[in-house]
């Protein structure tokens, strides 16, 4: 079973400028919103100043008019017509582009289809196309000395209002062209820091997340809605790394949960095994062992023989322990149910392995306060127990090179378990001060065939066998060990 996140396989990089997209749109959209306000803006000026350009042409023809009119008309009565027609000619002089003449009645254009405009005073202005021109013409009403009717028509040319007009409209042109290319510029520009960068660092963070990569985070920078997202990408990623992690527990623990299934399923193939095994082998080991002792015992054996008998004697009771300790950890016996003293128990446990200690060297000390709580169990099977425990103490000191173990006895009061009331414990404690474990080791130590031993030299059941009949009794057992420290091995049994 794969404990991984499904990873989906590694998509195409885009190239940086797919990253640009939303902000060359972005910049796109304000150039063409400046643009088109600048052209807004450049059409109601200019149109503005057509207005007032020809309204100022319009102001000025009128004023001319009214006081060309009445000037006109004196000195014609006074001095005559020809000096009235010099006037003009001296108005024509100084006027540029304003053209005066008298009109008398029969010459007096017909305006009926012209679109004219008169004034309070008499004036007609009227615009309108004469030579492929557009002419602004003025009409004075002049009263003559006869009462003639007559006009001075007062004409200007609006080529200089287009001119005026195409001028503005360039000017409009370029001003806007300069504004639009400066504010594309800023625009690009924006658009790349405040839109383009971060969301080319939203996509990567995406990519890294959608190929399995939870660690990397994008950066966070800013507070407006690019940021938010950043800071919620960020927090979809940390729980998905939860969720990875969680996924990853989970699938341990059920493979871990199938190995010892698996492996429970051997123990009771095993524990079946070594029912059978005690009963077929039990009788020829025995038989074994009586003779190898017979001939140990006899006196007419020699030396070699003797020992040879030892030696066969030594390991058929070997492999008689061995089976018992298979049986045992089948437990295909039945365990007894009575009080005993612990203090005379640990006592008595002492002197069975009194003599290994000897052998290697080891010296053991018993530390028991008077007044101890009774135990209530199988003494039998507890005996076992801290035999079994001392047994190895013994060895560890051996390897170690000689020392002392001690087995002491207190009481406690603990509570297991998260809602485990509290309960009284009488302790028995064996310290050795051999090598000690690693935490690996001490990890596995109460796992069945479990050993650190050479092969040959131990089954790996001891402290399993040990482990199971504290559980059975009510009790729990621990260990505090440290490289180079020795080991400490706990016996909590309830008082």
């Amino acid at each position: 079973m794969n404990n991984d996140l499904c990873i989906l396989p590694e998509p195409k990089t885009p190239r940086y400028g797919s990253f640009m997209k939303l902000a060359r749109k972005l910049a796109f959209a304000m150039i063409v919103g400046i643009a088109l306000a600048l052209s807004l803006h450049a059409v109601l000026g200019v149109m503005r100043e057509i207005d007032l350009f020809e309204t100022d042409s319009r102001n000025d023809e009128l004023v001319l008019g009214r006081a060309l009119g009445p000037a006109f008309a004196r000195i014609w009565q006074l001095d005559g017509k020809r000096q009235a027609l010099d006037l003009l000619q001296r108005v024509n002089a100084h006027e540029g582009t304003l053209r005066a003449r008298w009109l008398p009645a029969e010459k007096i254009p017909k305006l009926d289809d012209a679109h004219a405009d008169t004034t309070d005073d008499g004036l007609i202005v009227v615009e309108r196309s004469q030579d492929r021109d557009d002419t602004l013409f003025t009409y004075v009403p002049v009263a003559g000395s006869h009462g003639d009717r007559s006009v001075i028509e007062l004409a200007e040319s609006t080529h200089p209002r287009r001119e005026y007009v195409r001028a503005s409209l360039i000017r409009a042109g370029i001003t806007a062209v300069g504004i639009a290319s400066w504010c594309s510029l800023i625009a690009a520009l924006l658009g790349v820091a405040m839109v383009g960068r971060p969301v080319r660092a939203l996509v990567e963070q995406a990519r890294r997340i959608g190929t399995g990569d939870l660690e990397g985070r994008a950066p966070v920078m800013r507070r407006d809605e690019i940021g938010e997202l950043a800071v919620e990408m960020n927090a979809m990623a940390d729980r998905l790394g939860a969720a990875r992690d969680k996924l990853a527990m989970e699938t341990n623990a059920r493979l871990g949960a199938l190995n010892q299934l698996r492996h429970a399923d051997r123990l009771a193939t095993v524990g079946k095994l070594a029912s059978g095994v005690a009963h077929e082998l039990g009788t020829p080991l025995n038989v074994v062992a009586g003779r190898a002792k017979m001939i140990r015992t006899s006196a007419e054996a020699s030396e070699p023989v003797r020992r040879n008998a030892r030696i066969v004697e030594e390991q058929a009771d070997r492999m008689v322990r061995i089976i018992r300790q298979l049986l045992d950890f089948a437990r295909a016996g039945q365990s007894s149910n009575e009080r005993f003293d612990p203090k005379q128990l640990a006592e008595k446990t002492l002197t069975l392995v009194q003599p290994d200690a000897d052998k290697h060297s080891v010296r053991l000390e018993l530390r028991a306060p008077d007044g101890l709580p009774e135990i209530e169990g199988d003494p039998g099977q507890i005996q076992q127990v801290l035999t079994n425990l001392l047994v190895n103490a013994i060895h560890a000191m051996h390897d170690a090179g000689g020392g002392a173990v001690t087995v002491s006895l207190e009481t406690c009061t603990e509570s297991r378990g998260a809602e485990g009331a509290a309960r009284r414990y009488v302790v028995l404690h064996v310290a050795d001060e051999g090598v000690g474990m690693t935490p690996e080791v001490a990890g596995r130590v109460f796992e069945p065939f479990f050993t650190t031993k050479d092969v040959g030299e131990g089954t790996g059941l001891g402290l399993s066998v040990a482990f199971g009949i504290v559980e059975e009794h009510g009790g729990f057992l621990e260990v505090e060990t440290a490289l180079g420290r020795g080991s400490r091995f706990s016996v909590h049994l309830p008082a």
